[in-house]
Formats: C-alpha cells, structure tokens, sequence
C-alpha cells in the first residue's frame, strides 16, 4: 500500500500559492515525529537561526534532530522529547539548511522538513557585513549605489580619495576555476575594486578600475593558490558620483588565456604569445581581413588555422611579408573548452637580409625614420654548432655589430632568438655623433654589448666610430629559452628624419655555461671537482654536472673507507669511540682479553 502525505499549510486552501512538500512512502510499522520551524532573521549581525519545536516524537520516546548548511556534513542534536525548543545557527545570509527529525527505532518514519533559508528582509550589499554573495544570485543583476553609505576609498587610475557610497559584493573562486566579472551597464562615473585573500575587503588587489572606457571590461582572475578565494567586488564613485550598474560574471573551470603581443614577428612567421596555467591549448590565427572570428573547440573558424600547443610562445609559420594577422587562444580542458581569448592583431615584417655571422662587407641599408611605419632593418644570422639549450648549457655572450649611421640617437636595436625571445638591446643611445664601431677596421674595432660592460649612457655623444664594451639595455641572460641554433634576427630602426645609414657587421657570441651556472665558467664536464667526501679521489664533473668521484678502499664494508675508519678490520659504521682513544669501540670489543698473571711470594728459613 502506498500513502502520500502532504502538510497543508501554504496550499491554495489558504490562499497561499506556494508549492506543497510532499513525503511519499511505504506504510511504515512506526510514526513520524513532528515539529515546528521558525526562521529568525537577524539583519543587524547579517545572520539567521532557526527556532526548531518537537511538537511529536512519534511512538517513541525521543527524537534526533538532524541538520546540513549547504549539504555540508550533517549535524545531530539527539535524546530530544516533546516541547522541546532548540535553536540552531547562526547561519549566514543565503544559507540553505535543511531540518530532519529522525525517529528513535526506525529509520522508515524520519521526517524530513525541508529547507530554510534567512527571510530575505535584510538590505545587501551595503557593507562587508551584509555582501552580497553572488553565488546565490543570477546573472546579470542590477545594482545601485544610490541610498548607501560611504565604506571605502582605493585611489587608483586617476582617481583620488573619494566620499561617494559603494555597495559591497563577494564569490567564492575554487582553486584552478577563473572568475570573469564586469560591469555590463554603467549609468554614472564609477570606480570599482577586485581583491581577495582574508577578511573584507581582501588583502590582495586583483584590480582597480577608474576608467570610464574600462569599467565595462572584463576582470579575469585564475585562482592558482591551491584553496578556494573570496573575491570581493567593490562597487564605488568618483568624488561623490551615486548611480545604477548592472554587473556580469562567470566562474569558468576551463579558465580563458590571456593572450598577449607576437613576439619574434618577421616576414614569414612570428611566435603567439599567451599567459595561462600548464595545460593544452588550441592557437587559432589567419589573415586578419578575412579571419575575425575563431571557431570553437577543436574546429576553426572562417580562414582560421589551428594550432595544438602546451607552449607560449608558439610559433606560426607560413606567413606572407607586410600582412596583417590575427590571432586567439582558447583552452582544451579534456574535451570541455574556454571560451576564446582577445585577438591580437599582429603585421609582418619586410624579409630579413642574410648576413654571415662575423662577416664584413655587409651593406644593409637602415630606412630613414622608419620606426613609425615599423620600416626595421632586419638582417637574418645562422647559428649551428652550439649546445642545444639557452639559458641551461650555452649563453649568448655578447653581440657585436658595426653600423654606419649619422646621430646614433637615433635608432633602435633588437635581437629574436630563434625560440621568438626579442630583447631590446639599444634604445637610442649615442648622442648625436656618427657610427657604431669603425668600419675601416672591422671586424677589430666594433661596438660590443656584454654583461659587465659600460652604461649606454656613457657613450661620448659626440666621438665618431665609438667602440669598447657596453651593458645592452636588458641583459643577455634574458635569452633563455629554446635552442640558440638557427635564425637569430637583428632588428634596428631608425625613429628621426634625415640621418641614414646600414649595418656593416654583425657577430653573436655564444659560451658554455657550466655545472656552476657561470657563462664560460672553468667547471665543465670533464674538469675537477671536490665532491666533499675525504673517501674519494680523482673527483670529476660528469656530463649531467654531478661532482662524481673513485671511491677509496673500504676493507669491513661499513661505507667508511679505510682511510679515516677508526676500526678497519670490523665494521663499525656509527664509529663510536666511547674512551676517545682514536680507536673504535668495534676493535677495542674484539680484542682478546689480557693474560693475567699472578705472584707468590717464597719464604726460606
């Protein structure tokens, strides 16, 4: 037989329409017990309990009261008889607590109540007590300021210290998931606050918006900390602005890369560069007349090309010289994908010259003023021979070069490494005297860059063929990924009118970097080392830099050799020598016992 059982109260009868709750079960050999709930909304601590009366416990003796918050782990309160009243909580605005009583014998007659929630009475968002939780709500979600106090003032942008009210919103962003959240609509000059990490208003800054153009962008935060982040969202005004905004969000587990400028960018390839957890991604690029919206997943869009990766930067081949082209990146979380990132729009390049590396001779003219219309010199040198890893076994040691340009000031200077690093090297330095290095005398008398070098803005600005060593602008150890062998680009450009000129020369030094991380430093493989162990002679580098060396004899096998063991004949690893007489407790202990003698004494008459 099967009875359902439905509690009347807010039934169309009553003039409520409300949905009913219904139990359905079998009939059971046992009868429910009963109570009375009532929810105690408290807006001033920004908190609810529930009054929970055991009106019936049933036919038996007593009753357990059973709740969960947020179908967390439950809690019991049990031995629980008629007219008892207890109080449970307090909870916090936006809690839902579900309420069981559960019959003393007989599982079959639990009753379950239902869930509670706080009255939703209490005004939100008005301070870090009452925050607004956006997990319980929808977006978008209109908001205002108007009404509200004054909580807090965050200079940033332009802004200054502020009076104007702010309404206060938070979320909870589990560890790897990313938040997006944006004003969608702004009716007022705002400014608004992204932190998280400890009580309101959150130690960290994740942003600080003042920007009439920028409060409607997107925030994009990717919680890498290993534990669920509060985030709080600070809705503000510029002096004493008050108006309405509507605010939009997501929490991604497939968090979205941010994509950033090419880098490398020539004429027939240029590296997508992108900041995003370890993970695979998909760059998907074409021609930007004619590709302006990506696919999705592992399908292009129109005149898209798609690229599997697990690297920034990733290299796009097969480029055509003086293009425009566009690119995004999107996330494969394991056949679920992030929706896709900003383009970047990138041009190539004009193709590079080919210019032996040390050679002179070279003629490669340096187009007047071209900065602007990036018009660079580009001027193409092929590496081979070296280590295969930047950074890890070899370094760029030093680049030398020779250019023939009146009013040095003017130009620029870059270096691509084959792996799409670009460093810039000289950014107009030099005065307004002519010529790096001495072309009369090359390949003796260049202009070096080399760590340890002079400041660039030391070059006498007005001595003609300066030469001698200089700090580059960012240090070569910059270059420090990928393998150095293959194309490495020299960029200059010219940012002034009237003066031209060309590269002559151009040389890339590279050294070993050895088992102490020292660029051309003497402990390469194959060379001594002390290893630190008295036990072992003839101590060498080994081709994976460990300090290996021939360990010395070790009669008893104790792993003490020989040498410093205090009892060589016995093993004695511990080397205790409890009289500290040099010789080991082991070899005194095996040592026969000392003959004893005796004396007698002869009497005569």
């Amino acid at each position: 037989m099967l009875v359902i059982d439905s509690d009347g109260s807010n039934s169309c009868a009553t003039g409520q329409q409300s949905s009913w709750l219904f139990e359905v079960e079998c009939t059971p050999t046992c009868v429910d017990p009963d109570a009375g709930i009532t929810v105690n909304t408290n807006c001033a601590a920004y908190n609810f309990t529930l009054d929970v009366e055991v009106l019936y416990t049933g036919d038996a003796g007593t009753t357990t009261l059973r709740y969960t918050v947020n179908g967390g782990a439950p809690a019991d309160l049990p031995g629980l008889v008629e007219t008892n009243v207890e109080t449970i909580g307090p909870f916090a605005i936006g809690d839902v607590v579900n309420v069981r009583l559960l019959h003393e014998n007989n599982s079959a007659c639990d009753r379950n109540f239902g869930d509670f929630t706080d009255s939703g009475t209490c005004p939100s968002a008005e301070n870090c007590l009452n925050a607004l939780n956006l997990g319980t709500q929808t977006s978008p979600l209109p908001g205002t300021t108007a009404g509200r106090t004054h909580e807090f003032t965050f200079a940033c942008g332009t802004a200054v210290a502020n009076t104007a009210p702010d309404a206060i919103y938070f979320i909870d962003v589990p560890n790897t998931q990313q938040l997006r959240i944006r004003q969608q609509v702004n009716n007022y000059n705002s400014q608004h606050y992204v932190r998280y990490g400890g009580a309101c208003p959150g130690a960290t800054v994740i942003a600080c918006v003042n920007d009439d153009d920028g409060e409607i962008g997107w925030v994009e935060w990717t919680n890498t900390t290993g534990s669920t982040q509060r985030v709080w969202w600070i809705q503000d005004g510029v002096g004493t602005a008050v108006g309405t905004f509507t605010l939009e969000w997501q929490l991604l587990t497939c968090p979205i890369p941010t994509a950033q400028a090419a880098s490398g960018v020539i004429n027939a390839q240029a590296f997508a560069n992108f900041s995003a957890p370890a993970g695979n991604y998909i760059v998907e690029w074409g021609p930007a007349a004619t590709f302006t919206t990506p696919g999705s997943g592992l399908t292009a869009g129109l005149n898209g090309n798609i690229i599997l990766t697990s690297a920034s930067p990733t290299l796009i081949t097969g480029l055509v010289a003086n293009t425009q082209y566009r690119y995004f990146v999107r996330q494969d979380c394991g056949g679920t994908f992030s929706p896709n990132s900003a383009g970047i729009l990138f041009t190539t390049t004009n193709a590079p010259t080919n210019v032996v590396n040390g050679s002179c001779g070279n003629n490669v003219a340096i187009a007047d003023n071209g900065c602007a219309t990036n018009n660079n010199m580009l001027a193409a040198i092929a590496i081979s021979g070296q280590p295969n890893a930047l950074g890890t076994n070899v370094g760029l040691s030093s680049v030398e070069f020779i250019l023939t340009h009146t009013f040095r000031s003017d130009l620029q200077m870059r270096l691509t490494s084959p792996a799409g690093q670009e460093l810039l090297l000289v950014n107009q330095r030099g005065g307004s005297g002519d010529n790096f290095g001495n072309n009369s005398s090359c390949p003796t008398a260049v202009f070096r860059l080399i760590a340890g070098g002079a400041a660039l803005t030391t070059i006498p600005g007005t001595t003609a063929n300066v030469t001698g060593n200089y700090a580059p602008e960012v240090p070569l150890t910059g270059f420090n990924t990928g393998n150095p062998n293959g194309n490495w680009i020299f960029k200059v450009c010219d940012n002034a009118g009237i003066d031209v000129g060309a590269l002559r020369h151009l040389r890339l030094n590279f050294l070993p970097i050895d088992c102490l991380r020292a660029l051309g430093g003497p402990a390469m493989p194959g060379t001594s080392c002390n290893d630190g162990s008295s036990c072992t002679i003839n101590d060498t580098w080994s081709v994976a830099c460990n300090c290996v060396g021939t360990p010395l004899p070790d009669g008893d096998g104790d792993g003490v050799c020989d040498l410093i063991d205090n009892c060589a004949t016995t093993a004695n690893a511990n080397q205790l020598d409890g009289d500290s007489d040099g010789v080991g407790d082991a070899a005194t202990t095996a040592r026969p016992p000392p003959m004893r003698t005796s004396s007698m004494a002869i009497a005569t008459a």
